[in-house]
């Protein structure tokens, strides 16, 4: 693949939805930061897309959205870095707080899915487990919608090379005292629905 849309997942599962929608040009990047980052730069690399799209899944930090509920990254921001003084909690030292995502993916994932929530998207090497989890990552981006672990490194790597990028995630889990069973249950009974949602958007690329 040269130029065009490109998507990364982070697990097997994820891709295999998302190429079951009759989107080809995926990659699987692996979870976590690093192998996002390493995902996203090869790819940028060997293939030069036009843009590159996130997607997958995320658990909810807001009482609002549900399991299956939609969100479109308008900004990513990681939770878990602080490089000391002379930046902000989440700021990595040469690059903005927040990552935002490409204005023209956003309004054309606007309109085609009309039905998700636009807002932050946070990102770190770690499944929250508890609510105390949720609080403390609410307490620094009191704005954040979802959590993921791979979004903002791929934005980073996006920014760095001049990429037009937007993730889009499907909530996964939802703001109780079990998301790991939550979680757990939604890939047993609501994944492939949940993704055939974002079809409309991967049609437009």
């Amino acid at each position: 693949m040269n130029g065009g849309t490109a998507v990364i997942c982070a697990m097997q599962c994820e891709l295999d939805l998302v190429k079951g929608l009759g989107f080809e040009n995926c990659v699987l990047s692996g979870m976590g930061k690093v192998n996002a980052a390493i995902a996203a730069t090869k790819l940028i690399e060997n293939c030069r897309p036009d843009r590159i799209l996130s997607i997958g899944v995320s658990g909810s930090l807001c009482p609002a959205l549900k399991e299956c509920s939609l969100v479109i990254a308008s900004a990513c921001a990681y939770h878990d870095v602080f490089y000391g003084f002379g930046t902000e909690p989440g700021q990595v030292q040469g690059y903005p707080r927040f990552f935002e995502s490409d204005a023209a993916m956003l309004a054309a994932a606007r309109e085609a899915l009309p039905e998700a929530t636009v807002g932050l998207l946070i990102c770190g090497d770690q499944f929250f487990v508890s609510l105390d989890d949720d609080a403390r990552q609410k307490a620094l981006y009191p704005d954040a919608l979802a959590v993921d672990m791979e979004t903002a490194a791929i934005a980073q790597t996006c920014y760095k090379a001049g990429v037009p990028f937007l993730a889009v995630r499907i909530v996964s889990d939802t703001h109780n005292v079990d998301q790991q069973a939550s979680y757990d249950g939604f890939w047993e009974n609501q994944a492939p629905a949940a993704f055939e949602a974002i079809r409309p958007l991967l049609e437009r690329w």
